[in-house]
């Protein structure tokens, strides 16, 4: 097979693939107005950022103003790096020992449980420096409690 048979082949795949676009979708983020919130955490998830060879950790977030009226579901961030090894100064870091409420053990791994199942959280809400912009948890000013998830 010669690279032009290769070319029309694989330029017919992309045309049947989009030539439906109504079945094109991307995900919506929600927004809100930055501000301080009450919150609860309801999941981590660990995943690579291949572009950079790097691991990110994304925490969920429910979002409730002060009535206690759910307003969205956010997302927080961290760089994890290669993940082998999260430095002292992180983000990651410093949120982990607050979470947890004590510094690790020597040998202890720092691991993304700590997060979960958060409940009396508070968190500051900002918007992306993105376009199309969206909220997202910038930062917790406090972990409140953590939920046994059987609870």
């Amino acid at each position: 097979m010669n690279e032009k048979d290769s070319n029309s082949r694989d330029r017919g795949k992309l045309e049947a693939l989009f030539a439906n676009e109504a079945e094109l979708r991307w995900d919506s983020y929600p927004m809100i107005e930055p501000g301080i919130y009450p919150a609860r955490s309801t999941k981590v998830v660990i995943y690579p950022v291949a572009r950079f060879g790097i691991l990110k950790a994304r925490i969920h977030w429910e979002v409730f103003d002060k009535y206690g009226n759910h307003l969205a579901c956010l997302c927080q961030f961290y760089n994890l790096g290669d993940g082998k090894k999260i430095g002292r100064g992180s983000n990651y870091f410093k949120d982990w020992i607050a979470a947890n409420g004590a510094p690790p053990k020597r040998g202890d791994r720092l691991s993304t449980t700590v997060f979960e199942n958060r409940t009396g959280a508070v968190v500051e809400v900002s918007i992306a420096n993105v376009e199309p912009a969206y909220s997202v948890v910038r930062k917790v000013r406090s972990w409140g409690e953590k939920k046994d998830h059987a609870a």
